[in-house]
């Protein structure tokens, strides 16, 4: 195993990551402020600095959220990404205006803000990436439940294989973000599964030429329209026989999904 995500609001006791292989671990955590305090967070998301732990956060886009979602961008270690789900369950819920609040906050938020069209299409999942539940069942995707073996199996690496993706749509980052055509693993490199784009794509989404204002429109045009959708947690990991992504880049590649993140 090359890189375990894990996905966590921080409400448990982390004296345990002390005790991990800190070039593995990472955490895709979030923050729910109707659950716990800013301040409170805050602090279990210091401690993880204070022992080096990778690590992306994130919030549910809901609209009563905006200001919490500003203020721990605020106080949050301006190194760390902190991401946004678009909320799904209702159609056009977001105006401009919420889109572009949440577009300041999190530059990858209009890409997230979609459900895509999948049947057919090559994705990493199964191959590449796979996910695992507490005994070992191991399934390509969180949204694909039919189980491909079991991580403890000695002969395990024989259901990691090519794939196309059997669901009609993708609704989640967790999801999409592996599909080969998006190219998503150029943004993010080494950090995909823990939701944590590559230093250049980060440079690049806080240089002051970047566009914060990524319109609905132009991503509709490539990927189609909006639908219901809902999120899930999950764990995935990268089994040892994939080498470490070798995408990581210091600039955003020419076909990254929406071009008006690219700036003027």
């Amino acid at each position: 195993v090359t890189k375990v995500a894990i996905q966590t609001n921080l409400a448990c006791d982390l004296d345990w990551v002390k005790d991990c292989n800190l070039d593995i671990l990472a955490l895709w955590t979030t923050f729910h402020p109707t659950e716990v305090s800013i301040e409170k967070f805050l602090v279990q998301c210091q401690i993880l600095d204070l022992h080096n732990v990778k690590y992306s956060v994130g919030i549910v886009g809901l609209k009563e959220h905006q200001t919490q979602s500003q203020l721990l961008r605020q106080q949050l270690d301006p190194n760390i990404y902190l991401w946004v789900n678009a909320y799904k369950r209702q159609l056009d819920y977001y105006t401009s205006a919420d889109i572009d609040l949440f577009t300041q906050i999190d530059q990858l938020f209009p890409i997230n803000n979609q459900v895509y069209n999948t049947f057919g299409k090559p994705c990493r999942t199964g191959h590449q990436v796979i996910t695992v539940d507490g005994e070992g069942t191991m399934r390509r995707c969180h949204f694909i439940p039919d189980s491909i073996g079991n991580i403890y199996d000695p002969n395990f690496e024989e259901s990691l294989f090519p794939r196309t993706c059997q669901n009609q749509v993708c609704r989640c980052h967790i999801g999409y973000v592996h599909l080969e055509e998006f190219n998503l693993d150029k943004v993010y490199g080494d950090g995909i599964l823990e939701r944590i784009p590559s230093a250049g794509s980060r440079a690049f989404l806080k240089s002051p030429t970047s566009s914060p204002s990524c319109t609905i429109e132009s991503i509709k045009s490539k990927y189609g329209s909006i639908i219901r959708s809902r999120f899930h947690p999950y764990r995935f990991i990268t089994p040892r026989r994939t080498p470490p992504n070798q995408a990581t880049t210091s600039s955003l590649p020419d076909d990254f999904p929406d071009p008006t993140l690219r700036g003027n």
